[in-house]
């Protein structure tokens, strides 16, 4: 039960932090998004656009817990003179939880970003 209380409010402070550095990212590229909203971008292409940034950057921390997690478990396996089993089942799940987790956290600010109004992006300048 501890583990579940951990690894939830782990969850809770990555999805935090993503969703922080993609309202950063949204407000230091205000220029680029009123640009490419002048030359007839459509709000859905730049809200795919940072939805698409935030699975990359969710997916990539996903990869980098599953290879530590199978080299320390491998580890272990070997200090203990245990087989080491891959929990297929358990990999699939946190692929798709940081999926969710990283949409959930990419979508305000993908909105945010999707509704600025070129004209005032441009004026920020």
């Amino acid at each position: 039960m501890a583990a579940l209380v951990i690894g939830l409010i782990t969850m809770l402070g990555a999805a935090v932090g993503l969703m922080n550095s993609m309202l950063v990212s949204v407000k230091e590229r205000t220029r680029e998004i009123g640009v490419c909203r002048a030359l007839g971008a459509r709000a859905r292409a730049i809200e795919r656009q940072f939805l698409l940034e935030a699975i990359v950057i969710g997916q990539a921390g996903c990869v980098a817990g599953v290879v530590l997690g199978l080299l320390l478990g491998n580890l272990v396996a070997v200090a203990m003179d245990g087989d080491f089993m891959v929990p297929w089942r358990w990999l699939a799940f946190s692929v798709i939880l940081s999926l969710a987790v990283s949409l959930a956290s990419g979508l305000l600010p993908a909105r945010r970003a999707a509704a600025l109004d070129p004209i005032a992006a441009l004026r920020s300048l």
